[in-house]
């Protein structure tokens, strides 16, 4: 039963940093192309 509630503890944390980590990235991926947009503006 310890292990069975050791592994459910480990999912979730887990799932909960990957989470994370991928709204981190989306986050960069967004900016980066907000930025693009701004400086195609600015060159015309």
């Amino acid at each position: 039963m310890c292990e069975l509630l050791f592994f459910v503890l480990g999912v979730m944390l887990g799932g909960l940093v990957m989470l994370v980590v991928l709204c981190g990235l989306q986050l960069h991926r967004v900016r980066q192309y907000e930025a693009e947009i701004q400086r195609l503006r600015r060159r015309k």
